[in-house]
């Protein structure tokens, strides 16, 4: 078998893949001793034979395990029953529900926000930073049909300052919270775990949305616009801060078969809370008084933050917090969690105790030593992480380790690909630019109400298809069609010279509709909360998340530019370009992730990038190619495979076997000494992975 990489910095094995049966029974209860001394000896010991054998497990509550039954661990109907749905269910598990309203609401909220900048676009004016709508709108007639063309399609104008001074104002909560709020959140974290660190980020919106809603209804010496900024970048911080720990809190509680779909509630309710936030925009811009709608619009989240602060103070913690390493190292919490977040106290058990053997094993393999359970557990409870110079060390470690260097590439590019996508500026700017086809304000926001319920809607399917499709097949597939969509609506601006005015603006209406069908909304978020290791999990999540906020402030600060600087049809053509380009980064440097737990994703991880997007290119791209043609001139024979990071190709007898990058790795505990030694491993096949992930 060719060695392909040296794993430095990945464990290697399930985490119970290489103690023996016999010396399985001490270690569990030595465990059992330190930290679970009320549970059953027995019951800790069942559950962790379970553990370790996840597809005879499997099979047996199926009723299709035709092995030997001596020695197996017997089940009864109802554990039975609790391991085929953890597999086979995308319902959550009863225990989780609290954790996924908790984790919608803060989505909701994020959302919330958005149309709160979205619709107070359209009150510029009352803000200090009016434009010349008559240049840049149509009117209702038709009347100033070439201007509308002139302004939008041949002779497109420079920005003006107001037009600068808007965009920077929309951008400054997306820069706080990309270049404040996400790096805030690891102190916050450490301090108060998941589920504190988002009260305070809730309390945070909440204040300052309240603040928003009273500027536009005093008098104010100083313009308004500039008081708006200032509170936005805390408001920013606030949602920085939230963005980070939410996603990270749905990962860490959510069964690994299905956490995708966990996580995928983040950006589910993110896009409701646009949609809600269309409406509500459309209902507060009846008011008779211009500023009072507007005083509305920005106060609007303050509903949503107050009702986050009631579900979050019933919300249990994530049980990883408590095992990470530092003062609030404590499995028996951790335990207590679980025990509440799962069916069967049989898998509650199972989790504690392989979660407590994959740190273990993780630590042992980057500190290249082996630790008994009293020195494992001294080394836990020591402090890492609490002055800058050790927030340092763990931003390098980042970037040093390829453990934690491949998925910050490949969620960075995840996070960069929506917003080359462009499906975020329209949920920043829908209003602003639905207005170009009139400058009735009511007609923008029925627009965005449709953009947003599509986008809201069209989500849906991905709750169970981000864990079976997987999340880098999704993009592939989702961005090409959205770089056609983006390319059609351009060109259908074009439809003016030739055909009437009012039929052109419904066809790129449509067009950017169909747009949102299929946007890649759910990955970015779900890569970043789950890629990274526990020990690294926050400041990971946190980079990648900031990348996302920060590329997203960047776009809003130069829309209003862009539209005046290279005209509506320029722009869409521009955001067609990165998709393209946005899908060719997707192919080449992110890997799949589904259906692996958290603490296995290091097998994935340990090929080098190098290596991955050669074989992409070299090896994986000619086969598909070649299945693509033999599809079409050759006799079809239908795939098995089912068990790969890509898309599934049907096979064909000259197609010849589907190319593998990964083969499964074999554990030996000699491997960890005290010499220091490097360990290697032989590269794995994902059908290895799929046994793996079980447990």
């Amino acid at each position: 078998m060719s060695r392909r990489f040296a794993n430095n910095d990945a464990y290697l094995g399930d985490a119970l893949s290489h103690i023996r049966d016999e010396d399985l029974a001490a270690d569990v209860e030595a465990f059992r001793d330190q930290w679970l001394s009320e549970v059953d000896v027995n019951d800790l010991r069942r559950a962790a034979i379970v553990g370790k054998h996840p597809k005879t497990y499997e099979d047996i509550s199926r009723g299709t395990w035709t092995g030997p039954t001596e020695g197996l661990v017997e089940l009864d109907p109802k554990e039975k029953e609790a391991l085929l749905k953890e597999l086979e269910s995308a319902m959550p598990e009863p225990g989780m529900v609290l954790v996924i309203l908790a984790v919608s609401l803060a989505a909701f909220l994020q959302g919330h926000v958005q149309t709160s900048i979205n619709g107070a676009s359209l009150y510029r004016a009352n803000i200090g930073l009016p434009s010349n709508e008559t240049t840049f709108g149509m009117s209702p007639d038709g009347s100033n049909t070439e201007m509308w063309m002139d302004r939008n399609i041949l002779r497109p104008s420079q920005p003006s300052p107001n037009d600068w001074l808007l965009g920077i104002t929309n951008a400054a909560p997306f820069f706080s919270a990309a270049l404040l709020g996400c790096w805030m959140a690891l102190p916050f974290s450490d301090r108060f775990g998941r589920k504190g660190s988002m009260i305070v980020a809730a309390a945070m919106v909440m204040v300052t949305s309240a603040l928003l809603a009273m500027i536009p209804v005093i008098s104010t010496s100083q313009p308004k616009w500039q008081i708006i900024l200032g509170i936005r970048i805390v408001n920013g911080i606030g949602m920085g801060i939230k963005a980070v720990n939410t996603p990270v809190l749905a990962s860490e509680t959510a069964v690994g078969y299905w956490r995708g779909t966990s996580i995928l509630a983040w950006q589910l309710w993110v896009a409701c809370g646009i949609f809600v936030g269309f409406i509500l925009n459309l209902c507060f811009s009846q008011a008779k008084d211009e500023n009072l709608a507007l005083a509305l619009i920005l106060g609007a989240p303050v509903v949503p933050s107050i009702v986050l602060l009631g579900v979050l103070a019933v919300c249990p913690e994530s049980p990883r917090y408590y095992l990470r390493r530092g003062p609030n190292y404590n499995p028996k919490k951790a335990y207590e969690i679980i025990k509440t977040l799962r069916r069967s106290p049989l898998i509650a058990l199972r989790d504690i105790y392989l979660l407590h053997k994959s740190i273990q094993q993780e630590v042992q393999v980057q500190y290249k030593k082996n630790m008994d359970l009293r020195t494992f557990v001294t080394f836990m409870e020591t402090a890492e992480f609490g002055v800058l110079k050790d927030f340092v060390k763990q931003f390098r470690e980042l970037f040093a380790k390829r453990r934690n260097r491949n998925p910050l590439i490949s969620s960075s590019i995840a996070a960069l690909a929506q917003q080359l996508c462009g499906i975020n500026i329209l949920a920043f700017y829908s209003g602003t630019f639905f207005n170009i086809f009139s400058n009735n304000k009511n007609i923008a926001m029925y627009f965005s109400i449709g953009f947003g319920f599509l986008n809201f809607v069209f989500a849906l399917p991905a709750i169970r298809r981000i864990d079976t499709m997987g999340r880098r097949r999704w993009l592939l597939i989702t961005l090409p069609f959205m770089s056609l969509m983006m390319a059609a609506a351009a060109l259908s601006f074009l439809a003016l010279n030739n055909e009437s005015i009012p039929e052109s603006p419904k066809v790129t209406c449509a067009l950017i509709f169909l747009y949102t069908l299929t946007e890649p909304g759910p990955i970015p978020f779900t890569l970043a909360a789950e890629s990274f290791p526990l020990s690294h999990r926050e400041i990971g999540c946190a980079f990648a998340i900031s990348v996302n906020l920060f590329f997203a402030a960047c776009l809003s600060l130069f829309w209003p530019s862009l539209i005046a600087g290279i005209s509506s049809p320029g722009t869409l053509g521009l955001f067609s370009f990165f998709n393209v380009l946005a899908w060719v980064l997707v192919f080449l440097f992110v890997e799949e992730t589904r259906r692996i737990s958290l603490e296995d994703l290091d097998y994935i991880y340990a090929v080098s990038k190098s290596k991955f997007w050669k074989f992409q290119l070299y090896e994986y791209a000619p086969w598909v190619l070649k299945g693509f043609v033999l599809s079409i001139f050759g006799k079809r024979q239908a795939s098995t495979d089912d068990a790969t990071d890509d898309e599934s190709i049907s096979q064909h007898p000259r197609h010849g076997p589907r190319p593998q990058l990964y083969k499964p790795p074999d554990f030996d505990s000699d491997q960890l000494d005290q010499s220091g030694s490097e360990v290697e491993m032989d590269d794995f096949d994902p059908d290895g992975i799929s046994e793996v992930s079980r447990a």
